[in-house]
Parts: structure tokens; C-alpha cells; sequence
């Protein structure tokens, strides 16, 4: 007797358990999640969405509207292996949401995501010696960026306006708007911004100290 109430109170546990998840995902509790990367091509940007949900394989409603509109339109029904890839233009603040569909209910809107394209350039790039052997590279911050790429590069022949350079000398990346190493008299430095997913177009400084 007492192993079939186990049995029964194993049965309404797992039964409460399961009616919990799809509540949560009625009710909207569990939302999905999204990522995204952007990919640029040229002068054109795409931004690749994809959406996840704890515990379960749902599909996805993704929506999205712009800054100024603030009216969200739906976009695509993505299953959740797959992404959602648009054109997105440089000026335009995108916002992004999702819900999650799952056993033909549907759970409430996800935080919504903000997408913009930066494509600032560094400017301003001057480089001073520090001490006798060094020299430090600064330039002005780029809205959006996260880090920077550096190049630095030694001049080895000028006949004229037309210099030639070496190979890259010394090169690295950094989270400030400042780069130090060992000096060049005579060179060329190029600096790139660096976003999330792609790099600004170069910016160069020919110079002699």
C-alpha cells in the first residue's frame, strides 16, 4: 500500500513539474534570450540574431522597430537552430525583441535589444618620445569602440613625396586611447578602431621625431 502512494505522489510531482515549465512559458516567466554579431561587408553592415530559451528547443518571434518609430513590426519566425540575418544601415538605431513559441503557447517578449552601427575613424594621432627609448601614440576616442588596433611601421627609403615603408615593426591592441613602445625616429603609424565584430577603416600618421 505504501509503495503505490509513493508511486501516486511521483505521478503528481512530475505532473505538477511539467505544468510549472508551460506555465512559465505562458505566463511569460521564462523569455528567451538574444545575441547578436554584426558583419560588415565594404560599406554595408548585416546583423546576425539568434534567440535561445533554457531547457527547451522552442521556435522564435522576432520583432523590431527603430528609434524614432517605437512601433514593433514582425520580422521572421526563426526555429531554434536557426538565425536571422538583416541589412541594418549606418544612423539607424534598431531595437530587437523576441518571444518564444513552444507546444503552440507562447511566452511574453524578451528584454529588448538595441543594434547600431559605428563607423568612426581615429583621428587626431600624434606620437611624442617618452624618455630616450620610447615613444607614445595617442588619438582621439571613437564613439562605439571597444578597443584598438595599432601598427607601427619604420621608414627605410624616400625619393621625394614617395616613402617606403617596413614591414610592421611593432603592432597591438589596446582598450585606451594610447599605445607606448619602443621608438621609431622615422615611420608610419596606422590605428584602427575595433568593435564588437568588425574594425574601422585605417587611419595613418607619417611622422619624424
Amino acid at each position: 500500500m505504501k509503495k503505490i502512494y509513493l508511486i501516486l505522489s511521483i505521478l503528481l510531482v512530475f505532473s505538477s513539474c511539467s505544468n510549472f515549465w508551460n506555465d512559465r512559458i505562458e505566463t511569460g516567466l521564462f523569455v528567451p534570450e538574444i545575441s547578436y554579431s554584426i558583419k560588415r561587408n565594404n560599406t554595408k553592415y548585416e546583423v546576425c540574431l539568434e534567440c535561445s530559451q533554457k531547457n527547451i528547443h522552442a521556435s522564435y518571434n522576432i520583432y523590431c522597430t527603430t528609434a524614432n518609430d517605437d512601433n514593433f513590426r514582425l520580422v521572421e519566425s526563426i526555429d531554434y537552430d536557426e538565425s536571422m540575418k538583416m541589412e541594418i544601415q549606418l544612423g539607424t538605431v534598431y531595437q530587437f525583441k523576441a518571444e518564444s513559441v513552444f507546444n503552440k503557447k507562447t511566452s511574453g517578449f524578451s528584454d529588448v535589444v538595441e543594434v547600431k552601427v559605428f563607423d568612426g575613424v581615429p583621428e587626431d594621432i600624434q606620437v611624442k618620445k617618452t624618455g630616450s627609448k620610447y615613444m607614445k601614440i595617442i588619438w582621439a576616442p571613437v564613439e562605439g569602440a571597444v578597443s584598438y588596433k595599432i601598427s607601427v611601421y619604420e621608414k627605410t627609403a624616400s625619393y621625394g613625396e614617395i616613402c617606403y615603408y617596413s614591414d610592421v615593426i611593432y603592432s597591438g591592441t589596446t582598450t585606451s586611447c594610447e599605445y607606448v613602445c619602443p621608438i621609431v625616429i622615422d615611420g608610419k603609424i596606422t590605428v584602427n578602431a575595433l568593435f564588437n565584430d568588425y574594425e574601422s577603416d585605417e587611419s595613418e600618421l607619417e611622422y619624424s621625431l
